[in-house]
């Protein structure tokens, strides 16, 4: 369909749903707000495929049938009371505000329930720049019991969950920290005291100590070092740390990063295995995965999930630290992990993700919600893309910091409090030239941060024209009077580096290499290559190969490359374009002639 045809259409389309809410059923009373009451509507309680269009407050009690649209409108409300409340229809828009009736601390029969939570169920959601979702004061946490009053609990944390050690109910204890931050309220305080400093995280294993000590992750909480719910207990471990001022916690939090780092985080940002360590952990346990990586009998490996949560690890350990290190750990795994388990259309992500063989394995923990298989990784992959932007552009004490390099227009409040707008202009990573310009009301003294990857061993960085120190693995830190405008140009190195397997547990591992351009993992793919799994000698000078970016083949790829050997060129594309949903396979780890 042509441009012309296009804008037709969409004109068609918003007449259709202009005249559809035009005949829509309104809610419209004044002195009441109960949904299930006739009069208050213009066509009664409404029933499936109507649309509907809310001009007041009003009360939902129960699941609504499927409609085919809900507006909220500006100045309106619409409150979800009892846990069964749902407003089921293909399209929300919410130009007002959607909130639920707050929780109360009473226990039902079973002890205490939540009683209220806003629940949609649509295909599509807006909420417009007026409209919010506000349940800000309606939670309740739950009776943290006998903890706050330091006796024995009732029932401990770490005889709940489902796992060896039952690490996974100890995770509740960064958003208990962020409800203590918020509140004040000491019984928050007290009941992450307790899952610390009286628990350990973990049921038989103190875990949190077993990483102060220094211990390998894939030798912490004994015969189950899961990997995501690991990193999770140790985000809100860093939350505590800034509540308590404690260095130990800190330290403990800082010591497993470091091991996961070095131990575990593979070729693409991710970590975590099934062999040789944990056959039966489902490729969801650190496992040394960073030397077990190239191990022919892995199977299931680095779940997305974890990676997720390696992300977010890594964002807290960057802002405690100001270590850039962490943010190149973030970009390797976004480039590479993240987006090469995501479908090309965007519509689900793995659950585990192959070097070699086939990448994207959906199989896992999981339900089907019609038709459409819903796993935890599903859940969490968009929301380690939708976290990218907290990441980006952070700000200091001294002035802005700028971590991922993508086109941007940004608006960061200087020392001074006045906005500074950040616009960034460059093809990265397609190529390693960035462009910032600075724009200010009034001249101002600050640093500006920009952070060097320390892959990138040459690089260049101008302000107004002047060369500045950029050292790899480091912030560069402009400090000057800026004036009213400035321009700087940063040069990062894209030279493609070969690198060696490590060697784990099995010799058949050993003769592979890689290929990394800037933070881009190279691959060979079966969709545009038949001998992508043959082996091949790189022709490559001072561990560098130089290698010739073409027109991708197929339209989903987004970088694409003719690779020297000592057999002519092949093809090589981005591991995160390889499509083996449908069935075909990858070559990341290349076995050497």
């Amino acid at each position: 369909m042509n441009a012309k045809n296009n804008n037709l259409a969409a004109s068609a389309a918003a007449m259709l749903l202009a005249s559809g809410l035009a005949r829509a059923n309104t809610f419209t009373a004044v002195s009441g707000n109960d949904w299930n009451t006739p009069e208050y509507w213009s066509g009664g309680v409404p029933v499936a495929e109507q649309d509907v269009v809310i001009n007041g407050g009003v009360m939902l009690t129960n699941a609504t049938p499927l409609l085919i649209s809900c507006t909220l409108n500006a100045g309106a409300t619409q409150t979800f009371n009892g846990w069964d409340s749902v407003l089921n229809a293909s399209v929300v828009t919410i130009n007002g505000t959607m909130t639920h009736a707050p929780n109360t601390d009473s226990d039902g029969a079973d002890g205490w329930t939540p009683n209220a939570r806003v629940n949609i169920a649509c295909d599509t959601l807006t909420v417009s720049a007026g409209g919010k979702i506000d349940v800000t004061g309606k939670g309740f946490a739950g009776k943290v019991g006998n903890a706050v009053n330091g006796l024995p609990p009732k029932i401990r944390i770490v005889d709940q969950g489902w796992s060896a050690n039952h690490i996974e109910s100890s995770t509740i204890l960064e958003p208990i920290l962020r409800l203590y931050k918020r509140t004040g309220e000491a019984r928050y305080l007290a009941f992450a005291r307790y899952i610390v400093e009286v628990e350990g995280g973990a049921k038989d294993f103190n875990v949190i100590e077993e990483a102060f000590a220094g211990k390998p992750p894939a030798q912490i909480g004994g015969p189950y070092p899961k990997a995501y719910e690991m990193m999770s207990l140790f985000e809100g471990l860093l939350e505590y740390y800034r509540v308590t001022g404690n260095e130990r916690w800190k330290q403990a939090a800082l010591n497993l990063y470091r091991n996961i780092q070095e131990k575990e985080i593979t070729l693409i940002g991710n970590g975590g295995g099934d062999q040789p360590h944990f056959p039966k952990l489902g490729g969801e346990a650190w496992d040394n995965t960073a030397i077990e990586q190239t191990n022919p009998d892995m199977d299931r490996m680095m779940e997305t999930c974890v990676g997720v949560t390696w992300l977010k690890f890594c964002t807290h350990v960057n802002r405690l630290t100001a270590d850039p290190t962490a943010v190149d750990a973030i970009e390797r795994y976004v480039y590479n992990g993240l987006i090469g388990a995501m479908r090309p259309d965007g519509a689900g992500f793995s659950y585990v993700n192959r070097l070699n063989g086939h990448k994207t394995v959906t199989s896992g923990w999981g339900w089907e919600f019609e038709g459409v298989r819903v796993t935890c990784c599903n859940l969490n992959g968009p929301m380690g893309l939708a976290f990218l932007p907290l990441v980006a552009v952070m700000n200091s004490k001294s002035g802005p910091v700028i971590n991922l390099y993508n086109p941007a227009t940004i608006r960061v409040t200087t020392p001074a409090g006045r906005i500074v707008e950040i616009a960034i202009a460059t093809d990265y990573p397609r190529d390693g030239v960035v462009r910032l310009s600075l724009r200010l009301p009034m001249p101002e003294r600050f640093v500006l941060r920009l952070r060097i990857p320390a892959w990138s061993a040459r690089t260049t960085l101008e302000v107004d024209g002047e060369a500045v120190s950029a050292v790899p693995g480091t912030y560069a830190a402009v400090e000057r009077e800026w004036q009213t405008h400035g321009d700087l140009r940063l040069v990062l190195d894209m030279r493609c580096r070969l690198v060696d397997a490590p060697h784990g547990s099995d010799r058949a591992g050993d003769n592979f290499q890689a290929l990394i351009r800037g933070p881009i993992v190279l691959a060979r793919d079966e969709n545009i290559d038949p001998a992508y799994d043959q082996p091949v000698s790189f022709v490559a000078k001072d561990g560098f190969v130089q290698i010739e970016s073409v027109a991708p083949t197929l339209a989903d790829t987004r970088l694409q490359f003719e690779v020297p050997t000592t057999d002519g060129s092949i093809p090589m594309v981005d591991y995160a374009s390889v499509n083996n949903w449908n069935g075909t396979h990858i070559q990341t780890w290349m076995p050497k002639r």
